[in-house]
């Protein structure tokens, strides 16, 4: 996991260095004030400011206000400020898109510095930077950042934004295939405004590469286009895929859009591509690989970390910790259709459920705190569907618990499949750090 630099916004306020796998930001305030403002001995003051990014397409991805409150004391002679001092006392995050945003490392922001004093006459200032909790919410390629409302920031700027800085996870990035048996290049990569784009050819030149190494013994033109290129997915939460041939002759995309996995199949070798499909909800990808036998993929990645407590004996609680949701069945009552969603969300089977609700009634329910994840291992192969006139689809036949394994980055990282055994090379932070599995992904060394 990989910070960029801390950077300014565009010139139409796009956030650089998208796509991306999260972001924080900045807020620089200068604020005056003078004795008119203060009361006797000092004053609360509260300042606010709302912030919206959206997708090029207007979507909005992350919607906030902010509220700052500081306490300022003062000594002065008549209406002449001789010595002052501010503190931050407290400050309120209200995030309502989406509603409770994952986070890294907490949900807190803070101030440099959070406090201060000077000697002045007439007025003072109140100088710092904000810096926002680092939210682990995908960012589509050209994501815009807009200040919507504010009444702290810096005066002297014309546009609130140009207060503003941001840095981001690195994520998105490209990926991609060459096979053997034709000689063409296929690559996966977020496309501007979001969504992402599949492009093919047997000249890298008509892939956009350029410079003499991208095609060394070449005496002809380049290309003008790839060969093939469509799009993969039009969704701004589509931020990161990888290709993969099953059975060397159908591509597949597997692909992050927000909080779920899914999958898209193509028939004419990437021209067009079907209907999407939802492999499984809430776990975040960080690398897959196609199996030996070409017909099944291999992924890690973090799932929100479920967990079961003990209650007492006259009803159960079943709740989503992060989402404020509780379900409670008294003697007597039966469950609401939407407690399976929870239970569904962590992994349970049709059989769990029948047993947890029917026959186990003194087994403690289930627990989600979303903001907690752990690494887990899915295996999914591609079938036919009996119920839908016998259509492939790629679905999740197995998840587990991939010991072994720490806090796995966003962005997506290097595996491969070698006699059976799993080699997983993780980027943290500069560091690479590599790991192996010889039981199939359930634990690692």
């Amino acid at each position: 996991m990989a910070y960029t630099d801390w950077r300014s916004l565009g010139s139409n306020h796009t956030i650089a260095d998208t796509p991306a796998t999260g972001f924080q930001y900045r807020y620089s305030v200068n604020d005056d004030f003078d004795y008119f403002t203060l009361r006797d001995g000092g004053s609360i003051i509260t300042d606010r400011w709302n912030v919206t990014i959206s997708a090029p397409d207007g979507t909005v991805i992350f919607q906030q206000q902010v509220a700052i409150r500081y306490l300022l004391t003062y000594m002065g002679s008549g209406a002449l400020l001789i010595i002052f001092v501010w503190y931050i006392s407290s400050e309120t995050i209200t995030t309502t898109v989406p509603e409770d945003p994952p986070t890294l490392a907490g949900d807190e922001g803070y101030a440099v510095p959070a406090g201060g004093s000077d000697f002045t006459a007439l007025a003072g200032k109140i100088m710092f930077d904000w810096y926002s909790p680092v939210y682990e919410i995908p960012l589509p390629a050209g994501a815009i950042f807009d200040v919507t409302f504010h009444t702290a920031g810096t005066p002297a700027l014309s546009q609130a934004e140009a207060a503003v800085q941001t840095r981001v996870l690195a994520g998105g990035g490209m990926t991609g295939t060459r096979m053997t048996e034709d000689g063409m290049v296929r690559l996966v990569r977020p496309r501007q405004g979001g969504g992402l784009e599949f492009i093919s050819g047997c000249d890298v030149r008509g892939l956009g590469a350029v410079g003499e190494s991208a095609w060394p013994v070449s005496t002809t033109d380049a290309p003008s286009e790839p060969q093939v290129s469509s799009l993969v997915s039009s969704r701004a939460a589509a931020t990161h895929g990888i290709a993969f041939y099953l059975h060397q002759v159908m591509p597949v995309v597997i692909y992050q859009e927000s909080g779920n996995l899914m999958a898209v199949r193509s028939s004419d070798d990437g021209r067009t591509w079907g209907e999407a499909m939802e492999i499984v909800s809430g776990v975040t990808m960080t690398a897959a690989e196609i199996g030996p036998d070409g017909g099944t993929i291999s992924v890690v990645g973090m799932r929100p970390n479920f967990v079961v407590a003990a209650l007492s004996d006259d009803h159960w609680t079943a709740a989503s910790i992060s989402n404020a949701i509780e379900y409670r069945l008294l003697n007597g009552e039966e469950w609401p259709a939407s407690a399976w969603q929870v239970f569904a969300a962590a992994g349970w089977t049709d059989e769990q459920w029948k047993l947890f609700t029917t026959e186990n009634e003194k087994t403690a329910p289930l627990f989600a705190d979303t903001r907690a994840s752990v690494p887990v291992a899915l295996v999914c192969s591609f079938e036919r569907d009996a119920d839908n006139d016998g259509q492939p689809i790629l679905r999740k036949t197995d998840e587990f618990a991939a010991q072994g394994l720490p806090s796995l980055p966003l962005s997506l990282q290097f595996m491969k499949i070698q006699n059976n055994v799993y080699h997983l090379i993780i980027d943290n932070s500069g560091c690479l750090r590599y790991y192996r599995s010889s039981d199939g992904m359930r634990s690692w060394q």
